[in-house]
């Protein structure tokens, strides 16, 4: 259920203004508080700190600052930890965006102005990584959302995370057996990394009441809307010039993969041989200790490494003041699909690109100062290796389009990025028409 004031979008999958929101490209300050809560979300002090607000697509939200120990709320946070766990509550515009528990946290008194705390607070869905299961549990043919609100459903009957179910799409079905010991939340993210037809959720933040029920998780098949006709980021002399610079990281691709389970399984291998065809064999490894008695959940795992392409990952910072600038949440949700060009020289970009996450920052005024979009950023994920790849700048003076020179002085920094949709984890837009032009990889 949204609060008040707002809808909840199943194209956008989360909460969307549906009304006051600021017409596409103005940029202004937004009116925002920071509340610490006790463990009831009764208010305890409203936070004046810069931090970082950071919604992810089937991930937990979260929120980090720096409180220092002379600011107001710092006294309150350590005294609240003696007896019980804090809320934090974040609104924008009147309307609720955020509630999380905290997080442990580090601090650090050597004198110096930067004395207090580093604090961060997420999402309920955090509370499913400290959540393990005590018995095998076992879903044959189950549709997939299911057994994810299932898992979350049997850890509220053990202790309240703080989520209740939401919307619930129908999945695909899959068969898995847990066995003693596993996490929720690796169960759960583990089917929306899947680059096959995963599960996709997001969370519904719940005004204060019950304490049991912090944020609705939404089980999604699709999500997101096609913005790439009023969602549009330009870099370059001639375009729209609403990006001021840009990074490009191209890594190997993965185009052999090999899995190992338990000791009843076969060793699942995983080959793309036209992307090996073109260059050359790139093989990794992983061990999948938790996925023990359904050799199709191996192999959906070990085919959820494979790379087809060279990994490509570009990050840029648009120009928050351009009067084309799209805005978050006014303008653009996760699962969105929006537009990047990219027309200098041997840079050369034109690509649709879904986000999968996007960060806010805010002054302790409450004014927003940058915003940062992610695409596809977990590179293969859950994969422990390092890739590697060469990395192609454009921050010389002489390279920068005149936005970028007028306001590089400045400190905000919206980062945007993604990779190819290769290397996407959960629903993917490809390119389409999309094409990097003049061959310059």
């Amino acid at each position: 259920m949204p609060f008040p004031g707002t809808a909840l979008f199943p194209s956008a999958g989360g909460l969307f203004p549906s009304s006051g929101s600021a017409p596409l490209g103005e940029y202004a300050t937004f009116s925002a508080t920071l509340l610490l809560c006790d463990s009831t979300g009764s208010e305890v002090a409203e936070l004046e700190v810069d931090h970082t607000i950071r919604f992810e697509q089937s991930r937990a939200a979260s929120i980090t600052f720096d409180l220092g120990y002379d600011q107001t709320g710092a006294s309150d946070l350590l005294d609240l930890l003696g007896s019980e766990i804090p809320l934090l509550h974040a609104y924008r515009k009147g309307g609720l965006i955020f509630r999380g528990h905290w997080q442990p946290q580090q601090e650090t008194a050597d004198g110096g102005n930067q004395d207090g705390i580093t604090c961060e607070f997420r999402s309920p869905f955090a509370r499913l990584e400290t959540r393990y299961l005590t018995v095998t549990t076992n879903y044959s043919s189950e549709d997939q959302n299911q057994i994810a609100w299932n898992l979350v459903d049997n850890a509220n009957r053990d202790s309240p995370t703080g989520l209740v179910q939401g919307v619930l799409q129908s999945g695909t079905a899959r068969n898995r057996s847990y066995p003693p010991g596993q996490q929720v939340a690796s169960a759960i993210t583990d089917m929306a990394d899947l680059t096959t037809n995963g599960l996709v959720f997001t969370e519904t933040f719940l005004p204060p009441g019950n304490p049991n029920e912090i944020a609705a998780i939404n089980l999604w098949s699709t999500l997101g809307r096609d913005l790439t006709q009023s969602a549009v980021f330009e870099y370059g002399e001639g375009t729209l010039d609403n990006v001021l610079s840009v990074d490009r990281t191209i890594s190997f691709p993965v185009n052999r993969a090999i899995g190992t389970g338990g000791t009843a399984l076969t060793t699942s291998v995983a080959d793309d041989t036209a992307s090996q065809a073109l260059f050359g064999m790139y093989a990794v490894t992983q061990s999948f200790q938790n996925i023990t008695a359904h050799q199709d959940h191996l192999d959906e795992a070990t085919a959820a490494l494979i790379q087809k392409y060279p990994v490509q990952q570009v990050t840029f910072e648009p120009d928050p003041f351009a009067a084309s600038t799209p805005q978050p949440i006014d303008d653009y949700w996760l699962g969105d699909t929006i537009l990047f060009r990219a027309d200098q020289d041997e840079l050369q970009v034109t690509a649709t690109a879904q986000i999968t996450a996007f960060e806010i920052d805010r002054d302790g005024a409450g004014n927003e100062i940058a915003h940062r979009i992610e695409f596809g950023v977990q590179d293969v994920r859950p994969l422990d290796v390092v890739l590697h790849g060469r990395r192609i700048v454009f921050r010389d003076p002489k390279r920068r389009s005149g936005s970028a020179q007028r306001h590089r002085h400045r400190h905000h920094k919206h980062r945007f990025g993604w990779h190819s949709p290769f290397n996407t984890r959960g629903p993917v837009v490809h390119h389409g028409g999309g094409a990097v032009r003049g061959g310059k990889w």
